[in-house]
């Protein structure tokens, strides 16, 4: 993703993530499944820490990853 140095954050990732817990309680339901770990010009970085709930069957999941997203990415995703 190209920088996009005329934005500014304006929330912090913790604010992100109470933001998502407000809007979407579903989302994680009583845990913490999505989380942005960092906010930055134009996106956030968020990670999925996986369990049994995110398996599907046939092959294992991969590891828990980090995913940036574009905030318009992230927030239609939703």
């Amino acid at each position: 993703m190209a920088a996009q140095s005329n934005l500014k954050p304006v929330l912090t990732a913790a604010e992100v993530n109470a933001l998502m817990a407000s809007v979407y309680p579903q989302l994680n339901d009583q845990f913490s499944f999505y989380e942005a770990t960092e906010v930055f010009p134009g996106g956030c970085t968020v990670r999925l820490n996986a369990d049994e709930r995110h398996l599907r069957p046939g092959a294992p999941s991969p590891a828990p990853r980090c995913s940036r997203w574009p905030i318009s990415a992230a927030m239609s995703a939703c």
